[in-house]
């Protein structure tokens, strides 16, 4: 079964380089049903939807077949014998992890037991909209170059995060504690520099685009020379730096062969959901709080 998972971890991986989407919270709950209804509970007869809530239909196929590819797996085959508390179980595995360092809970979240989950989902269809009342993706750009933003936490109150670029819907950021309360001003932002960062990720704009992330503004003072594109690690097929365009997240990085030791301290290459974001600030700031809440 780790075999297996770990397949699909990397697939959804190098999905996310070119559909950063893949790890919002409505693709999240969307691959989350599938493996539900495919794998966990084994429905008769199941078959996976076109559609992922992903930007495009380039992106559902692409999921579709990763998905596909699981479900197809020997060893997720062979699991179907086992029960579906089981099943779940090995899936939610936290000790399979991807080349960039993702587990099961970053794509699809954590699920308890099987009866108490479908209960939960049964009491969320009745208090949630349903997954078309989306906003859908605003093609109108809202922010720019320099924009600091209030970032909710998946506990309670806010973080910092700053685009420090950005093209065709996908941005560089600089993330920041500590969590506040109530949300942040944009005198909150005076004085901060990239080496106070949190971590620095390449993620996607959904949720500046639909609002979700307040917008504090951008300082008098912005100087992109002061938040530059960093170097990032790349551990997917081997030790490599990755190397993007100072001012183009969404191409294509050069690498060049490293050393394990040379990567260390080096920020991980790979696009990030919005939500995915929301998540890692959340564990870097509020560790313990997000898992008590996950019990």
């Amino acid at each position: 079964m780790k075999q297996a998972l770990k397949q699909l971890l990397e697939t959804l991986d190098e999905i996310s380089k070119t559909h950063a989407e893949v790890s919002d919270t409505a693709a999240r709950e969307a691959m989350a049903e599938a493996i539900q209804r495919g794998f966990v509970l084994g429905q008769k007869g199941y078959k996976l939807p076109d559609k992922f809530a992903m930007f495009s239909e380039a992106g559902d196929q692409l999921v579709r077949e990763a998905l596909a590819a699981f479900l197809a797996h020997p060893d997720a085959v062979f699991s179907k014998n086992r029960t579906p508390d089981a099943r779940l179980a090995a899936f939610q595995d936290a000790s399979v992890v991807s080349g960039l360092g993702h587990c099961y809970d970053d794509y699809f979240g954590h699920a308890d037991d099987v009866q108490l989950s479908e209960a939960r989902k049964a009491l969320a269809q009745k208090l949630l909209p349903p997954k078309d009342h989306l906003p859908p993706y605003p093609r109108k750009k809202n922010y720019q170059v320099g924009d600091w933003f209030a970032i909710p936490l998946r506990t309670k109150g806010f973080g910092l995060g700053l685009v420090a670029r950005t093209k065709r819907g996908q941005c560089l950021g600089y993330f920041f504690g500590p969590p506040r309360i109530s949300p942040p001003a944009l005198s909150d932002c005076a004085g901060l520099t990239s080496k106070d960062a949190e971590f620095v990720e390449l993620f996607g704009d959904y949720h500046i685009r639909i609002g979700y992330w307040p917008k504090l503004g951008k300082l008098a003072s912005w100087n992109k020379n002061d938040w530059p594109m960093p170097v990032f690690a790349s551990t997917l097929l081997g030790h490599f730096t990755a190397h993007y365009p100072d001012d183009d997240p969404s191409a294509d990085p050069t690498y060049m062969r490293s050393t394990k030791e040379e990567l260390k301290g080096l920020p991980r290459e790979g696009f990030a959901g919005s939500g995915a974001v929301e998540i890692r600030l959340t564990m870097a700031l509020d560790a313990a709080a997000f898992e008590a809440m996950r019990q």
